[in-house]
């Protein structure tokens, strides 16, 4: 019998890089893509075939929606070409890639953060890169992920009346997410817990921050009165809420009805709400 013949054929490190480009951009076959441009860096590992291929191999794994592999294949390839011009874009995709996992707000946020971390190492080691723009644009997309999951957590906690634990979440929002979207709700649901536990000099500063933020804003402020039944403790409270706001330069525009969501058939508790606006 004749041996086997065990003997490695190599193929040329363009043929494979050129493979590569054929089943990605024509066959869209992204997972025998990143085969190809993977056997370029195996077989020929110090050649400058290997480096663009595996950015290559970063780049389909990404498309494929194969997030872990292409941060494992960026994350390579910036510790083994930290002065590639292409440097920029593989630690892009790291960023992009945490990004494109992050959860909605009722899920842990972990991957949220670690998407903001990326994508301020983007901004931070490439400033003037075409990537530091659309990572701009995403960071902000990140942080007000983690601004709605404190104002998330901060409703469930006013629901409760755990008024101090929703100040904390509220105050996070403010002073940490300021560019957030989710600032205003911020400020207006912080007036209402500061109004709720009789804090005057925090109510004082939160309202001419709201004031700044929008001055238009017409604040509601749940009573604890109700129409029916009202205990003379509840209107005598109600009665120092809307004080407050008229001392510190707000008025009293109407009281208005709010249906609270009872079982069916409830129909003597209703509350109402204090409405307020800015003096002129």
């Amino acid at each position: 019998f004749a041996a086997k013949d065990d003997t490695f054929n190599e193929e040329p490190a363009d043929k494979l890089y050129n493979e590569g480009l054929y089943l990605m951009n024509q066959r869209k076959d992204l997972k025998a893509a990143s085969k190809k441009f993977e056997e370029v860096d195996r077989q020929h590992p110090y050649s400058d075939w290997a480096r663009k291929s595996l950015l290559m191999s970063a780049y389909s794994f990404y498309n494929a929606g194969d997030y872990d592999s292409c941060i494992g294949a960026a994350t390579r390839y910036v510790t083994l070409h930290p002065g590639s011009p292409d440097a920029a874009y593989a630690q892009y995709l790291i960023a992009a890639s945490h990004f494109d996992q992050i959860p909605d707000i009722s899920r842990d946020q972990g991957r949220t953060e670690k998407a903001i971390a990326a994508l301020e190492e983007v901004i931070r080691k490439y400033p003037t890169s075409e990537y530091a723009t659309s990572a701009k644009a995403k960071l902000e997309g990140a942080r007000d992920q983690l601004a709605g999951k404190e104002m998330d957590v901060g409703r469930y906690y006013m629901q409760k009346r755990d008024y101090t634990a929703a100040i904390n979440r509220f105050k996070t929002v403010v002073t940490r997410y300021q560019t957030t979207r989710h600032v205003e709700e911020a400020l207006a649901r912080l007036t209402e817990a500061y109004m709720a536990i009789g804090i005057v000099g925090e109510l004082a500063f939160t309202l001419a921050e709201l004031d700044l933020a929008c001055p238009d804003l017409m604040i509601g402020i749940e009573c604890q009165s109700w129409k029916w039944h009202s205990t003379p403790t509840a209107r005598a409270a109600d009665a120092r809420r809307k004080r407050r706001l008229r001392l510190l330069g707000w008025e009293i525009v109407e009281l208005w009805w709010d249906d609270l969501n009872r079982p069916e058939g409830v129909r003597d508790e209703i509350a109402y709400l204090i409405s307020a606006r800015r003096a002129a």
